[in-house]
């Protein structure tokens, strides 16, 4: 009736989604999710044909539908209106009801029988009652990917549409999907419970088989096993790959969020470590083919070069807000071990005493990261003067920046975990990192990216090749802020330049070194490059008090320099230029041959390399663009008043 020209093509899917909605309908499920890939006539059997046989024996009964386009809700109510109102289904049933004539438009008709079916906008609100709230796609490929919209759809089900229904006791809700996050609706639902699920990936996977409450049970057998092949091939789901992607594959074909292997960080990818003790098994593993691989777990090492702790802090203590994670990292050559992890929902006294105890029980992991967000900022203020090493990140980038910048350690099986027989929360933690970005949680990756990004500068030299970082030199444009970084040692006085172009990148272009130089001299120097830009000074390197510093400072400003003094933090310094380096956010001229040759080197501590620390840490805020110089002889203003001449 509808689409007289397509040949119905039978298939798994389709028998399975009428015997769930038949048991909808008859009482035997009372609320019911489907996932099923796209272009599987979902919206045909759940939107138009199960509606309209519903009406057959049950015309009084009331739909209300939605979809996060209200346009393709609106089609479908035009399809069974079409549907019902055609002659083939009025000769078989249409002596038990009909249409009513004052009340039958595309978004909403009713029956003689006082049922009605209505399109409910996800945008606004609804007096609307139902026996039957269906909602076919809640989100769109890209709503899903942004928190905000994906929440909105969420809170929009939750709040709004699962209180229409007529009974509350007897009424029915269903939900029409593919998977696109693990905090989509599905997944929101899910955790909740009282829905049941009938979930149909393309490709069928054994360890997934989906079986539901009414005895249905994915009848696939082997590995791969596809769901509707007469009408998907093979051949028509490797082309979806390539143009999809793993990540949009997995979701709207597989429903799952991300690939079974992962995605930024895959699971074949980790290695594991066990105490050098206990002769524990190697670790199973699938492969991205289906193969199952074991990993022989390396004997801890007895030593490390360093050891550090990296939080993520996020503290509400609610049932349903993130976590606080703690992890510890030793660091041994180009191998990266994770020692130790707490995870757990914690308020701010929960989270002080869990640093605490992490501290006392690994008290070599001197360095503490701390993310300079949520709640970071109020533990180190309370824990300063109790727990020593407390150091706030800001990292650059974004968390997918940050996970593609440490990737490379995870794929070259640098990266080491806990073997789980002896620690049960390595499976939840690859679970995460193999779902990330999409996943519900983020917070053990953003702990791991944190660590591996500072680890990335261990062993005393800068890990990204000079190639990579070293431009030609250009005239920078006037509407490039820029700042510089003094630094002022025992034997030498350096100065390093910055600018930042639109895109946020740091361009290296002047520098300054003078050894035993009189302050005047160095004033000179640098007003030089331009006596309008502002800086920054370290003088760490200098013995003495403050107040000794200060006059050091205050000497400077006297022969027309604009500086403050720059913070003085080290491993943040070295943290924010690694972030820098591995998002390619750090250009350097190659006519800095000083500042080049440090970097070869690889020692912090040299001057123009601190200058730089100190730039990016401090002189950042500081940079302005060159000021607009106002023409030497303006005309003075006119007056353009009742009386002027020009009235």
């Amino acid at each position: 009736m509808l689409e007289p020209d397509t040949p119905f093509v039978d298939g798994i899917h389709m028998r399975a989604i009428c015997e769930h909605l038949q048991a909808v309908t008859e009482g035997r499920i009372g609320n019911l999710i489907i996932n099923v890939p796209p272009g599987h006539a979902k919206s045909l059997l759940t939107a138009v044909f199960w509606p309209a046989w519903v009406w057959i024996h049950h015309p009084e009964t009331r739909w209300l539908f939605s979809s996060y386009r209200e346009p393709l809700a609106t089609r479908d109510s035009i399809r069974c209106r079409r549907l019902i109102e055609s002659a083939w289904y009025r000769e078989r049933w249409g002596g038990r009801y009909q249409l009513t004539g004052d009340q039958n438009q595309k978004c909403r008709f009713e029956n003689t029988q006082t049922g009605y079916r209505a399109v409910v906008p996800m945008s606004a609100g609804t007096g609307e009652r139902g026996d039957y709230v269906v909602v076919d796609d809640p989100h769109s490929v890209d709503q899903a990917e942004s928190d905000v919209e994906r929440r909105n759809a969420v809170e929009w089900w939750n709040g709004s549409m699962t209180t229409r229904l007529n009974d509350l006791t007897r009424g029915h809700k269903v939900v029409i999907q593919q998977r696109l996050h693990e905090a989509d609706l599905t997944g929101d639902l899910l955790v909740k419970g009282g829905y049941e699920l009938l979930c149909l990936p393309a490709e069928f996977e054994p360890e997934r088989r989906c079986s539901t409450s009414i005895g249905w049970s994915d009848p696939r057998q082997e590995s791969g096993e596809l769901l509707w092949p007469e009408k998907v091939t093979r051949a028509n789901l490797g082309d979806l790959k390539v143009s999809l992607g793993s990540y949009r594959y997995a979701g709207q074909y597989q429903q799952r969020p991300s690939p079974a292997e992962g995605g930024i960080f895959k699971r074949p990818w980790y290695r594991f470590w066990r105490p050098a003790h206990l002769d524990l098994p190697p670790v199973a593993v699938r492969m991205p083919d289906g193969e199952m691989r074991s990993i022989i777990a390396v004997p801890i090492p007895a030593q490390f070069d360093t050891m550090m702790q990296s939080w993520d802090m996020t503290f509400k203590n609610q049932a349903d807000s993130d976590y606080v994670v703690g992890q510890v990292w030793g660091a041994k050559g180009a191998d990266r071990f994770l020692l130790d992890q707490i995870r757990a929902r914690m308020d701010l006294p929960a989270t002080k005493e869990a640093v605490q105890n992490l501290t006392r029980q690994w008290p070599k992991a001197a360095t503490k990261l701390v993310e300079d967000k949520a709640n970071g900022p109020a533990v180190i203020q309370e824990l300063q003067h109790d727990v020593a090493g407390l150091i706030a990140v800001n990292p650059e980038g974004g968390k997918i920046a940050r996970a593609h910048a440490v990737s490379p350690q995870v794929e070259s099986g640098n990266v080491y975990l806990p073997h789980p027989a002896m620690a049960p929360w390595v499976e939840e933690f690859l679970e995460e990192a193999t779902a990330f970005p999409h996943g519900r949680y983020d917070d053990q990756v953003d702990a791991m990216t944190q660590a591996l990004n500072r680890l990335r500068g261990t062993g005393g030299s800068l890990s990204v090749p000079e190639s990579q970082i070293v431009v030609n030199p250009f005239p920078i444009p006037e509407d490039w802020p820029r700042a510089f970084a003094m630094v002022v040692t025992r034997g030498a006085v350096a100065a390093l330049w910055g600018a930042r172009d639109p895109g946020g990148t740091i361009h290296l272009y002047a520098e300054h070194l003078f050894p035993h130089a009189e302050p005047s001299q160095n004033a000179k120097a640098i007003k030089a490059s331009g006596n309008w830009i502002l800086g920054v000074i370290n003088l760490s390197s200098l013995k003495g008090s403050q107040a000794e510093k200060e006059k050091i400072t205050q000497l400077y400003r006297e022969l027309g320099l604009d500086l403050l003094i720059a913070i003085e933090a080290e491993d943040a310094g070295l943290f924010h230029l690694w972030q820098l380096l591995a998002s390619n956010k750090l250009k350097v001229f190659a006519s800095l041959s000083g500042f080049l040759a440090e970097y070869r080197m690889g020692d912090e501590q040299s001057p123009l390399l601190q200058g730089c620390h100190s730039l990016i840490l401090s002189g950042c805020d500081r940079m302005r663009t060159k000021p607009v110089k106002r023409c030497e002889f303006e005309l003075p203003s006119v007056y353009y008043g009742p009386r002027g001449w020009m009235h």
